[in-house]
Parts: C-alpha cells; sequence; structure tokens
C-alpha cells in the first residue's frame, strides 16, 4: 500500500513536470509570435502558458485527476512567486544584464525579437506576482520539473519505491541551480532542463514507443536551444548518444532504431527552429567553438591561472572538478576526499553565482571519486550490461565541448556521478560496489545542503544589510540620490 502511494505521488510529479514544460513552451513560442506583431506581455500570455498545460496534464492523468495536477501545480507557482518575491539579485552580472532584459519586457513593455527562453519565463512570472524579484522563481520551479523527470527515470530503472527519491533528488539539487536560486541568471534553469531532456531520453531508450517521453524530450530541447547556443548543441549530443545505445539494444532493433532516427530529427528540427526564435542569425558553431578554446579573451579566461592554459580540457576538468571550490583559484590543487574549508563555504555565502573551480560544491571531487570507485568494481562484477554506461560517455563527451574546467558552462557534468551509480545500483548486488555507491549519494546529498543552507543565509543577510539601508536613505532630511 505504502509503494502504491509513493508511486502515485510520483506520477503525480512527473505529469506536474511535463505540463509546467508544455506551459512554458506555449508561453515561449506564442509569447515571442505576440513580440513579432508589437504586442507586449500581458494577461494573454499567462493563457499561452495555463492552455498547454493543462491539455498535458489532462493527457497524462486523465479525469479529475488531471484537473487535480494542475491545481497543485499552479499552487506550487503561487507558492514559491511568494517566496522569491522578498529577495534581490545582488550579483553584479545579474543585476547589470540578465535583470535589464526581463526588465525590457516586464516594465518598459517592449517587444524584443530577441529573448532566451528562461529570461521570458522570468518576465512572466514576475507579471504573475506583481514585482520583478518574482520572476527569480523560474529556477526553483524548473528544479521541482527536474526532480520530477528524474524520479519517473528512477523508477523505470527499476529501483524500489523508496530508494528512487535519493538519486531523483540529487539530480535535481544541482549545484549551479543553487548557486542561482535568487538571480536572473539562466544557467541555473538550464542545468535543471538538461536534468529533464537526460531523464526523458533514459525513458525512450527503455521505451522507444512512449509518446510521453518523446513529448518530455522535445519539450527541453526546445526550451535548452531556446536559452543558449549550449543548450543546442548538448542536447543533440545526447540525443546522438541515446540513438547509439538503441543500436544495441536487444529486441526489434529496427522498430526501436527507426522510432529513434524519427525522433532524433524531430529533436533536431525543433531545437534548430527554437534557437532560431532566440538569435536573430541562424544557428552557427563560431560562438561554441569560441567559448570552447581555453585562450579565448572576454570569457573570465584570461584571468585564470596560467597553468590551464596549457592543459588540454581532460587535464582541466579533472584538476578543476578536484579542487577547493572558489572564484579565481591562486593555484590548481587536488584536496582530499572527504574534505571541506569555510573559505569554501564563503564563496557560497557571498551569494557567487558562479564558481570556477571546484564549481560544483566542496564535496563534488568525493563524490566522483566515490562513483569512480563503485563503478570500476561493479564493472569487475562482470554483471552490468556494457551498454548501461553509454550515457555517462555521452555526458561526458558534451562536457568537452565547452569550457570543462568551468561549471555554469558544463553544469550536466553534476549528472556523471549519477550516470556512474545508477548501473551498480540497478544490476549489481555486490555489497563492495553498492556501498561506496551509497556513500557517493549520501555525499552528493550532504554537498547540496551545503550549498543551499549557506546561499540561504548569504541570501537572508543580503536582504538584512539592504532593508537597513534603504531604511536609513529613507530618514535623510532632503532627497539623495541612489547609484
Amino acid at each position: 500500500m505504502k509503494n502504491q502511494q509513493n508511486d502515485t505521488w510520483a506520477e503525480g510529479i512527473w505529469a506536474g513536470s511535463v505540463a509546467f514544460l508544455a506551459g512554458f513552451a506555449g508561453l515561449y513560442f506564442g509569447s515571442m509570435g505576440f513580440f513579432r506583431m508589437g504586442i507586449p506581455l500581458g494577461a494573454w500570455n499567462s493563457l499561452l502558458f495555463a492552455a498547454p498545460a493543462l491539455a498535458v496534464s489532462l493527457a497524462l492523468r486523465p479525469g479529475y485527476t488531471g484537473w487535480l495536477v494542475f491545481g497543485v501545480m499552479s499552487l506550487v507557482i503561487a507558492v514559491t512567486l511568494r517566496l522569491a518575491s522578498p529577495f534581490h539579485d545582488m550579483t553584479w552580472d545579474g543585476m547589470a544584464v540578465r535583470q535589464i532584459w526581463v526588465e525590457d519586457v516586464l516594465i518598459r513593455k517592449q517587444c524584443p525579437p530577441v529573448l532566451p527562453s528562461t529570461h521570458l519565463l522570468s518576465a512572466w512570472l514576475g507579471w504573475l506576482g506583481g514585482n520583478i524579484d518574482a520572476g527569480k522563481a523560474a529556477n526553483p520551479l524548473l528544479m521541482i520539473c527536474a526532480f520530477g523527470f528524474a524520479i519517473k527515470a528512477a523508477g523505470a530503472a527499476g529501483l524500489k519505491s523508496g530508494w528512487k527519491w535519493i538519486p531523483a533528488g540529487v539530480a535535481a539539487l544541482n549545484p549551479v541551480s543553487l548557486y542561482q536560486l535568487s538571480s536572473f541568471y539562466l544557467d541555473g534553469g538550464l542545468a535543471a532542463l538538461f536534468t529533464c531532456f537526460c531523464a526523458a531520453l533514459f525513458l525512450i531508450f527503455l521505451n522507444s514507443q512512449s509518446r510521453a517521453a518523446w513529448s518530455g524530450a522535445v519539450l527541453c530541447l526546445v526550451l535548452m536551444a531556446g536559452a543558449k547556443v549550449s543548450g543546442l548543441a548538448y542536447g543533440v549530443l545526447m540525443a546522438a548518444g541515446l540513438v547509439a545505445a538503441i543500436l544495441f539494444k536487444a529486441g526489434d532493433r529496427m522498430s526501436n532504431l527507426r522510432h529513434c532516427a524519427a525522433g532524433f530529427l524531430l529533436l533536431v528540427s525543433v531545437g534548430w527552429l527554437s534557437h532560431s526564435m532566440e538569435r536573430e542569425s541562424k544557428y552557427s558553431l563560431t560562438g561554441l567553438t569560441k567559448s570552447s578554446d581555453l585562450r579565448t579573451p572576454g570569457l573570465g579566461v584570461g584571468s585564470a591561472p596560467d597553468e590551464i592554459l596549457r592543459m588540454n580540457k581532460l587535464e582541466a576538468f579533472f584538476f578543476s572538478h578536484l579542487s577547493p571550490t572558489s572564484t579565481w583559484p591562486a593555484e590548481w590543487r587536488i584536496k582530499p576526499p572527504f574534505w571541506f574549508t569555510r573559505p569554501e563555504l564563503a564563496v557560497i555565502q557571498d551569494l557567487n553565482p558562479d564558481a570556477r573551480a571546484g564549481g560544483f560544491g566542496p564535496l563534488y571531487s568525493t563524490v566522483l571519486l566515490l562513483a569512480c570507485w563503485g563503478a570500476l568494481t561493479g564493472v569487475f562484477s562482470r554483471r552490468i550490461p556494457w551498454q548501461s554506461w553509454i550515457p555517462c560517455v555521452t555526458i561526458f563527451s558534451s562536457c568537452l565541448l565547452s569550457q570543462s574546467w568551468w561549471a555554469r558552462w558544463v553544469p550536466q557534468a553534476w549528472l556523471l556521478p549519477l550516470c556512474l551509480i545508477m548501473p551498480v545500483l540497478v544490476f549489481c548486488n555486490a555489497k563492495k560496489a553498492v556501498w561506496p555507491c551509497a556513500l557517493a549519494l549520501a555525499m552528493a546529498i550532504l554537498n547540496s545542503l551545503l550549498i543551499l543552507i549557506f546561499y540561504v543565509a548569504g541570501c537572508l543577510e543580503n536582504r538584512a544589510i539592504l532593508v537597513h539601508q534603504l531604511e536609513f536613505l529613507r530618514e535623510l532630511p532632503s532627497p539623495g540620490y541612489v547609484w
């Protein structure tokens, strides 16, 4: 009875997550069409979100259950708006660039021909909540969607009802998303969409005829491509990995391959269309090629240690993510497992949305080493099908397309330990392989909780300082200018 209740909750969260992304996609395409006709953000945009969200809710959960899913999703949106409103984006890039894009649409009622999908979502949420700060609810809401997709994938993989909540929680609590909970940066939302996309591809691998999984994958790629050029590039590479996995899947391979080949073309076409709406020019690899060069100026690389310029992308990836968490590291050094220091936590508490070295948190190196240990032990047990490692290879390959050492540029690297852990938990019963993986999950949860706790503490501290400063200015006898 308890397992059935857990499955019901998981299915409901999954349905709500797909419905939210459907509403998000409807909002994105519809609003960009309105903008091209000169119609600014307004009440019609809410209909653009609500109509597809309700339709998908009723399609996945027919009858009153679908209405219940839609109602709960609306309630979650309202609560998240309320929680996001009191906090302000104190980051330089967030205020100087990202927030201005949102202000142009929300406050100045402009109709830009180009706008990243996550910024459009922030603008609509700001309109819905009555203030621009409510727009920062975009990242937390997309993290909830990532949890819904991940728990569906974990259940489909064969994990027991109670256990599937743990890897799903780890997947959703991506540090790149946590660093940007109260910011208009788009990378946190993009990280959540990557998680949704990977989970949808896994569900397609298990059942290539699943319409819900295909719908989720298309929605994710549409929104990823509309947010950033890397979203399309990473998404296409991951979809290609899915086709490769299907080639080696047992059963009717030709039937599965036909479905996946058609779906792959659909994903690429829709993603390309979405990106063309986000960028005035046609999609080009020029930008991504420049960003993937460690010597490219203007991307913060020039201020990094000289050692990184002498490394290839593989070396830069491991040296960075096994190093202490910092914004600009004075030197590359690998720290011991299970070790973290107060300066690392200070980076988080200072509300830095863009930690470079060790950017996935103070315990990510421990999580990665434990996951590799468990995976190697599982490989030697010869109980795990080799096809199970294809997602790991695909995700790792996508990390090498861009700045592999910089967490914000490769948010999908957070999923690498999970791709190593999941085959062991599903196929291998040997305790010597399972316990390092279980410990890795525990360390991943602790890592994300540390980030969340110190980030929230930093938000509360900065809000108190800002309120005190505003009260001081209000008490001044004569008007003053604030910059």
